[in-house]
């Protein structure tokens, strides 16, 4: 099994955001001075949890992590969430 990733960068040089929930990936955009996907160049509806880019998440994923439109849209109806494959806790709402 591979280690899940937070972001991917292509071959163009462009960052894209994964998902924490599902795993959909956003569409590309400039990395900042870290390597991750610029929070304002991601496209509308993609949250992101800022961590420092060293930081080691519990599922062995390093850095932010962001979630897609959806996921966020079933988390404000209220939904729980798991995380990628199964893998992790839950996510809910924190509202």
């Amino acid at each position: 099994m591979s280690t899940p990733v937070n972001h991917i960068t292509t071959p163009a040089g462009l960052v894209l955001a994964v998902c924490l929930i599902c795993s959909r990936r956003s569409k590309g955009t400039k990395p900042d001075k870290d390597g991750e996907p610029q929070l304002f160049g991601l496209p509308k509806g993609w949250s992101q949890a800022p961590f420092p880019a060293h930081y080691e998440h519990k599922d062995g994923s390093r850095g932010s992590t962001y979630t897609c439109p959806a996921c966020n849209k079933r988390l404000r109806k209220g939904e729980t969430l798991r995380m990628r494959n199964g893998s992790g806790p839950t996510v809910r709402n924190a509202t």
